[in-house]
């Protein structure tokens, strides 16, 4: 049966507060920005420790027993500029603190912000992954492959004949629902796509257990994994970089 990997989870994460757990490694987020309500707090830390714990992503180090950091495996795409990451902590009465500076949180207010304005399109999203995830794949008929699969100045005729090729890319793979604070909006016309379109990343595990991640675009009322040979991939990532650059310029 496909993806019984999917029936376990791969780290526990609980959720106290502004506490989070990276396998028996209790941490808690400290923000620089003390005007932010516990509300936000809470929505940056559920958000951001599910990025960082999700597929097993974070690994905890210790260099003395009260201080460490935290190693990040590489995805193929990264929903986030590493440079943002936390990764140094401090270990006080068993706990560890990671630092979220006001540039890390107030990014991911931004695209929290854009998720709470697109909760339906999440919500989709989710059954999107879990439609990849099942076995109902294998079953799709050449005029659905093009709600599904995306690749820029395909034709339909087109996506119809690599039906078979995208099933069998799919199939292996285990993806997970990407963070909420992940989604990007590009305006009509990006991509060829004639309305305005949001655009995410999900993260999957292949069958080799290697970490990769997909780009997905919702429009047309559909989710779509965007081809990874589809040269719009460079320019979305640009795109995404930039509006994140110019998230951090316009508060600072």
């Amino acid at each position: 049966m496909k993806k019984n990997l999917l029936a376990t989870a791969i780290i526990s994460v609980t959720f106290n507060a502004l506490s989070f757990n990276i396998g028996t490694n209790a941490f808690e987020f400290v923000f620089e920005d003390t005007n932010l309500s516990i509300d936000i707090k809470t929505q940056i830390t559920d958000d951001f420790s599910a990025i960082i714990t999700r597929c097993d992503l974070a690994e905890v180090n210790y260099t003395t027993s009260t201080n460490g950091y935290i190693r990040y495996k590489t995805l193929h795409l990264e929903p986030y500029p590493s440079r943002k990451i936390p990764r140094k902590f401090n270990q006080i009465n068993g706990t560890n603190y990671l630092s979220i500076s006001k540039i890390i949180s107030d990014d991911l207010l931004q695209r929290l912000t854009i998720h709470n304005t697109y909760t339906n399109v999440y919500l989709k999203c989710t059954n999107f992954v879990n439609y990849l995830n099942s076995d109902d794949l294998q079953n799709i008929s050449s005029n659905d492959i093009k709600n599904v699969y995306y690749c820029t100045g395909i034709s339909e005729e087109i996506h119809k004949f690599h039906k078979k090729d995208f099933v069998d890319a799919i199939e292996p793979l285990v993806l997970y629902n990407p963070p909420k604070s992940s989604f990007y909006i590009m305006e009509t016309g990006f991509n060829g796509i004639s309305e305005e379109s949001v655009w995410t990343f999900i993260p999957c595990l292949t069958d080799a257990n290697y970490l990769e991640c997909y780009i997905a675009v919702f429009f047309n009322n559909y989710w779509h994994l965007i081809s990874p040979y589809d040269p719009v991939l460079e320019e979305f990532l640009e795109k995404a970089k930039e509006k994140v650059k110019n998230t951090t310029s316009n508060d600072n």
